[in-house]
């Protein structure tokens, strides 16, 4: 009892705490993955918007290098009319055109021999010019004239890395020559980063086979080098994805973009670890506010069940207290009152009113105890006139005051009751009653009231004769039938007419040889319908062995019989489509091949898929997907008998089995091509 208390008492409580604290973390949950959606959002976007200008501004740079080299060849004819190469004056002009792109460091004229013609170098036509392996003849090499960038190359004179931009010009028939524009590296870097501060930021310019021209920050070790793997073209056309990054390989938002040149990329790389960094700081700050409140719920909690633990214990003191006393008084197996000197009501039990019920709205501390006698004389002689009222009022009082001891009072309803009244030495009374009525009928009584009240189920009681005596209420809420209506009846009243006489004679036979029966049976309730029940029938014997009556509890089990239908639903059918599942196949398969084995018939079995019904799911959504699944259960069971069986193994996957075809094998497999057919046109 004081753990079942407990448990009322702080199940509660506990049930409030972990509601809040289940709460609580739901909710920083909820902020701490919409906090890292929005910081990886904003830095997507970071990283896009960044790539998109550095893509332009590099774009322009090269367009300048390009236009300037393709200017060239105005310039050669310009300075060379006489079709003689000044050198003097040519090297004198390309040193005008570097000065107004700050983007080249020098440019050379070089012939097909890679030979320097001219050169905005101070050393002229004597510039000494090495240009990475293959570079030269690659620009030969082209049928159309177009803008050529090298690889990455340590220039020997300053040991910077430099990129080349080469464009093939002609002066006349056989008189090819090359312009060649030394680029300075991180000039190129300076464009591509546009001065942004973007932490952790890594901006590549690469070839579309991952070759590394140029990068910010600049790596020595990678430039010129391959990055694997190089960037798809998913990514090449600015999507979005979370890869590694190109310079380092830690996971990082990777944005690329193709510049004006073919096979020329740009890409940005922004670290998880920094644009996260925020996110982080802003997720600890969560956790510890959650934290501190999980803290102050648990306190909350915790105090709350102190103080009701101390509540209890006092209210359970003086529970105590207060059943103590009662049961003292109640477990007295006789009525019991006390009254003071002037016979007033002190104190009384709950047996006294179970053996004078009429004294129940009546009887109060205080009250003259001779108003009891007065109305147990209305109860006991409601025929009688008042003089024989008096007399019998004036007999109790009689002895009441004499308190002689013991005696019995017999009463008109066949109670009988044994007194005893005791004098107190402060002049009051001690009564006590005993109902002391036959005890063979207290017998039955108490055996019939064990039984009836041991079960929570409907109860009828009859007789031996099998006359119904009584009901309770859960019998009249089953069957419909008041207390009224089935007193004085026998149990055929409930009659449904499923069962035949045997079954009643095998029931009262079990009856009969072991004094007790159950199982299941179908009634009929008042409104006409028929119901399962579990019922179960008691023969109740007196102390010689002899049958005095029967007890019949049962349960309405309607609802226990449609769960074992839906269990076996479930076990043996799809429940999407209602078709036979996988297991009910098997066994009328093997049920199948018995069958025509008996029977020398052939059967067949085919096997049907859904053509693209991944995709149709994946892009219609499984809504879509299942409708399908039903419409096609539909058609495939409309192609068939009904003696033969359509099942879903799962997915797309059906099964449709065909039994009791024809004896010889040739004429069945035209049967079963002939369905396969059926259904290939319903489906279709």
């Amino acid at each position: 009892m004081f753990m079942l208390l407990r448990q009322r008492v702080y199940l509660p409580v506990f049930a409030t705490v972990s509601l809040f604290l289940f709460a609580l973390i739901a909710a920083a949950s909820g902020l701490i993955q919409s906090g890292k959606k929005t910081a990886l959002v904003d830095s997507e976007r970071q990283a896009y918007r960044f790539v998109s200008g550095a893509e332009v501004a590099l774009n322009r740079s090269l367009l300048g290098v390009d236009v300037m080299l393709a200017g060239m060849t105005d310039l050669l004819q310009f300075a060379s009319a006489d079709a003689a190469i000044d050198e003097e004056r040519i090297s004198r002009l390309l040193r005008g055109a570097v000065n107004q792109n700050q983007l080249v460091r020098q440019i050379s004229l070089l012939n097909e021999q890679e030979q320097v013609l001219a050169s905005s170098g101070r050393s002229g036509r004597h510039q000494e010019i090495r240009l990475p392996d293959g570079f030269f003849a690659e620009v030969l090499a082209q049928t159309m004239p177009a803008l050529l960038i090298s690889s990455p190359m340590v220039n020997f004179a300053n040991a910077e890395k430099v990129l080349f931009f080469a464009r093939q010009m002609n002066l006349g028939p056989g008189r090819p020559v090359l312009a060649v524009a030394e680029v300075q590296i991180p000039l190129l870097s300076t464009i591509m980063a546009q001065g942004v501060d973007i932490e952790g930021l890594a901006v590549t310019l690469e070839r579309a086979d991952g070759e590394l021209l140029v990068s910010v920050p600049a790596s020595d070790v990678l430039s010129g080098t391959r990055i694997t793997p190089p960037l798809s073209v998913e990514m090449a056309n600015g999507v979005v994805n979370i890869a590694p990054s190109r310079l380092g390989g830690a996971p990082a938002i990777v944005v690329a973009r193709p510049a004006l040149y073919r096979g020329l990329l740009i890409a940005a790389s922004i670290p998880l670890d920094s644009a996260l960094a925020d996110w982080r700081v802003e997720r600890n700050r969560i956790v510890a506010v959650s934290l501190l409140f999980a803290l102050m719920i648990l306190l909350a909690g915790g105090g709350t069940i102190w103080y009701l633990a101390r509540l209890s214990q006092a209210r359970s003191r003086a529970d105590h207290a207060k059943t103590t006393l009662d049961q003292a008084l109640d477990s007295m197996v006789s009525g019991f009152v006390l009254l003071d000197a002037q016979d007033r009501v002190v104190s009384w039990n709950e047996r006294y009113l179970e053996i004078f019920p009429s004294i129940r709205e009546l009887i109060e501390p205080g009250m003259p105890f001779e108003r009891a006698f007065e109305t147990s004389a209305r109860n006991l002689l409601p025929e009688g006139s008042e003089a024989e009222r008096q007399a019998w009022i004036q007999q109790r009082l009689e002895r009441h005051r004499n308190a002689q001891g013991e005696y019995e009072q017999q009463y008109l309803n066949g109670l009988t009751v044994l007194m005893t009244e005791r004098r107190t030495p402060d002049g009051g009374t001690v009564c006590m009653y005993s109902d002391i009525s036959e005890k063979k009928r207290l017998e039955i009584e108490h055996r019939i009231a064990a039984i009836a009240f041991e079960v929570q189920e409907g109860i009828t009681i009859t007789d031996a004769a099998m006359v119904i005596l009584r009901v309770n209420r859960a019998f009249t809420e089953i069957t419909g039938y008041s207390a009224e209506e089935s007193v004085g009846k026998t149990p055929a009243l409930l009659n449904s007419g499923r069962h035949d006489a045997a079954f009643f004679t095998a029931m009262w036979e079990s009856v009969a040889r072991t004094g007790a029966w159950q199982g299941e049976i179908w009634n009929r309730r008042k409104c006409g319908e028929i119901y399962p029940e579990w019922l179960m029938i008691t023969a109740v014997k007196d102390k010689a062995g002899t049958v005095t009556n029967y007890v019949g509890t049962f349960s309405d089990i309607t609802a226990r019989k449609a769960a074992e239908d839906e269990i076996n639903s479930l076990a043996f059918f799809d429940p999407l489509t209602g078709l036979p599942n996988r297991r009910l196949l098997l066994d009328r398969l093997k049920q199948a091949l018995a069958s025509s084995a008996r029977n020398v018939k052939y059967g067949a079995l085919l096997f049907i898929d859904l053509d693209h019904f991944k995709n149709l799911n994946d892009t219609r959504g499984h809504d879509i997907g299942d409708l399908l699944l039903q419409q096609v259960a539909e058609r495939l069971t409309t192609c068939v008998r009904e003696s033969d069986t359509v099942a879903r193994l799962g997915g797309d996957e059906f099964v449709v089995m065909l039994e009791d075809l024809s004896a010889t094998i040739q004429e069945a497999a035209n049967q079963a091509e002939s369905v396969g057919e059926k259904i290939l046109s319903t489906l279709n």
